[in-house]
């Protein structure tokens, strides 16, 4: 199972060679996002009663709000089952949001039997319409190895594209494999850049080694990402 890396502390004096050691610790096994949130407000069991005719009738967003209130537990019974299924009914008809918490929901066994081969499957429908958080998740697939073969270069696509978007977390782990040179390319200043941005939103680890990659740039390198960085702006894609 996927956990946060934990801080630790470094001693600012360390070596080159210590700081690449240490940088290889923290390619770290960032938390999976959590459950997408809920697009609709419930106010009575009109309500419900409405969300889940038009559910049976095939309507994707019904399917998937139905599927939210059963894993919440909001306005029915919490029903982990019952989520999996909207959320898979929903899925079946290309709804990201559905894709994506189904994916969760077989990664964490909540509903379904745990298995990561239908998560992956369904992280890359979700991460195919562009879903920022599920190209992150499916990165860190491919760049542990489960549900899918281990892909080092599939890993950077994917947290790439997340990272594009702004998701924090990808900045962080793409920053982290351009300092260590996993899957591409060794860059120190390609590593600044994405810890930059991670750390902009307040990313501690990205700032933790946002500061060791800074000893090994040079002046003219710092100043070049800091001004690229401030240009930067995410790109969504279309869902």
């Amino acid at each position: 199972m996927l956990v946060s890396a934990v801080p630790q502390v470094v001693d600012l004096s360390m070596s080159k060679t210590n700081i690449n050691r240490f940088l290889s610790l923290l390619l770290f096994l960032m938390a999976f996002s959590p459950i997408a949130v809920a697009q609709y407000s419930m106010r009575s069991s009109d309500g419900i009663a409405e969300t889940r005719r038009n559910a049976e009738k095939g309507d994707a967003r019904s399917q998937y709000n139905l599927a939210l209130m059963y894993q919440q537990g909001n306005g029915v019974s919490k029903d982990d089952t019952e989520a999996a299924k909207w959320y898979r009914r929903a899925a079946e008809r290309g709804d990201a949001k559905a894709q994506y918490n189904l994916a969760l929901m077989y990664q964490k066994g909540k509903g379904v039997s745990k298995d990561n081969t239908e998560a992956a499957k369904w992280y890359r429908r979700a991460a195919d319409q562009g879903n920022a958080v599920a190209q992150h998740n499916l990165a860190l697939m491919y760049d542990h190895g489960e549900g899918v073969s281990k892909n080092d270069t599939e890993a950077i696509k994917w947290y790439r594209r997340a990272a594009e978007q702004g998701n924090a977390k990808a900045q962080t782990n793409l920053g982290v494999m351009y300092g260590t040179g996993v899957g591409v390319k060794r860059s120190y200043a390609e590593a600044y850049f994405w810890l930059s941005l991670a750390a902009a939103q307040g990313a501690k680890i990205a700032k933790a080694n946002r500061d060791l990659i800074e000893k090994l740039l040079t002046r003219e390198q710092i100043t070049a990402a800091q001004k690229r960085s401030a240009a930067w702006e995410p790109k969504a894609e279309t869902q």
